[in-house]
């Protein structure tokens, strides 16, 4: 008895005792700078706002085509622009005299610091695979361009002062949605 009880759990066991599992989770990454930036962009409608040929520019000198590197290098790279527009910010910031001015450079300063600060975080989730935390900050911290804009009031008329160089190329916020792009389309199965 004890072995006809032993054999139909055995066999229960083997069959999955007729509970349904789920399939092994399978995902496969495309590898390689151009697979990845035509995953991201949405190489010839780019739905990102991130044209290909600059994510495949800004790519190319990663040592590795491996998605979770190149997600850690479009970080970096971002975060060092947004450190270079806030330095540039400062140093505008000190030479400008109008008080509507100062207003404006301060309040894109605090949204580039803020921006610097998540990709820095990014950064260090990326690093250790956390890549849904990853993806949030990047996206908080792309954001940082349109809050900066919105106070040199771009689009709203005529007359709207210029945005500083670092601000007006937006290259930053392309950066942390290439990042982000990586971590959501390419890593969401590792």
């Amino acid at each position: 008895m004890h072995r006809l009880l032993l054999g139909l759990i055995l066999s229960l066991s083997a069959s999955g005792g007729g509970a349904t599992t789920a399939p092994a989770q399978t995902c496969t990454s495309p590898y390689g700078i151009q697979s990845i930036c035509k995953l991201v962009t949405g190489h010839k409608s780019p739905a990102s706002g991130v044209p290909f040929d600059f994510c495949v520019k800004s790519l190319e000198s990663s040592p590795s085509d491996d998605p979770h590197d190149l997600a850690a290098a479009a970080t970096k790279l971002a975060v060092s622009k947004a450190a270079g527009a806030e330095s540039e910010m400062e140093e505008l910031l000190e030479l400008e005299a109008d008080s509507r001015s100062k207003f404006r450079l301060d309040a894109c300063l605090d949204a580039y610091a803020d921006a610097a600060e998540h990709l820095r975080d990014a950064l260090d989730n990326v690093s250790i695979g956390v890549y849904k935390k990853a993806a949030q900050l990047l996206g908080i911290a792309a954001g940082g361009a349109a809050k900066c804009r919105s106070a040199f009031g771009q689009g709203s008329g005529m007359g709207d002062p210029p945005l500083p160089k670092a601000v007006a190329d937006g290259d930053y916020a392309k950066l942390a949605s290439i990042a982000q792009g990586i971590v959501v389309k390419s890593l969401r199965c590792v």
